[in-house]
């Protein structure tokens, strides 16, 4: 299996938004994915950030998922060399610093496709493909990562 990593907007739609499609669509990647996955700890702050300031009578519920997705996931730490080498992908690639850091750390531990709604969909950096999981054109890309 392929090592994927999450960026919080799927982690947010997994708990925000449990019912709709995309929030179940959400669940499902990150059940398959628990064995081998990797959420760098940046997705993890910008996730309870975003979902405390969405659902904060459900901060509790949400730091006790974020928690368990660390538990069980590889959670690569934000070190200075992270820093360092996402400003340095920052200068060359013209991305977001959060993202380059998110993208930096996950690529340390040996992912090698990034789940995400919000970077450029298909795009390759560092290493990383970076895969919409929520793009129909790419359900046959997200199954084959998942061998059964």
């Amino acid at each position: 299996m392929t090592r994927v990593a999450f960026d919080s907007n799927v982690l947010l739609y997994a708990r925000l938004e449990q019912g709709a499609e995309k929030g179940v669509s959400a669940q499902r990647l990150i059940v398959r994915a628990t064995v081998d996955g990797v959420i760098a700890a940046q997705a993890l702050a910008e996730y309870l950030h975003v979902a405390g300031r969405k659902a904060p009578n459900e901060i509790d519920a949400s730091m006790a998922l974020a928690a368990t997705y660390a538990a069980h996931m590889l959670t690569p730490p934000t070190t200075i060399d992270t820093v360092n080498a996402a400003a340095a992908l920052v200068r060359g690639q013209r991305l977001q610093f959060w993202d380059a850091v998110i993208i930096i750390a996950s690529a340390s531990v040996g992912a090698k496709v990034l789940f995400s709604e919000d970077m450029q969909d298909g795009r390759h950096v560092a290493g990383l493909r970076i895969l919409n999981p929520f793009n129909p054109a790419n359900a046959a890309a997200v199954d084959a990562l998942f061998p059964v």
